[in-house]
């Protein structure tokens, strides 16, 4: 799995945690870290291409699931107080 960023400024790879890239989860890590550093450096558009080799999408959507269900979860609780 590797994550390849096409936009202005020409090819490179997207950030790899240290761990690697080895399932589902760190991928999504991975997506996230490179969607950071791209706004860093202020870019306002980035063309992603994502090598999907061995990922399972039940596993992707098991974990968008959780994810949604920890950000309501942190919004209820920063709503009450």
């Amino acid at each position: 799995m590797q994550i390849t960023i096409e936009s202005p400024g020409g090819i490179r790879t997207g950030v790899v945690p240290s761990e690697g890239i080895f399932d589902e989860a760190t991928l999504i890590k991975a997506l996230i870290l490179t969607l950071a550093v791209e706004g860093n450096r202020g870019s306002d558009q980035v063309r992603l291409a994502i090598d999907l080799s061995g990922v399972e999408p039940e596993r992707l959507v098991g974990i968008a699931k959780g994810l949604t269900m920890h950000s309501s979860a942190t919004n209820a609780h920063m709503n009450m107080h």
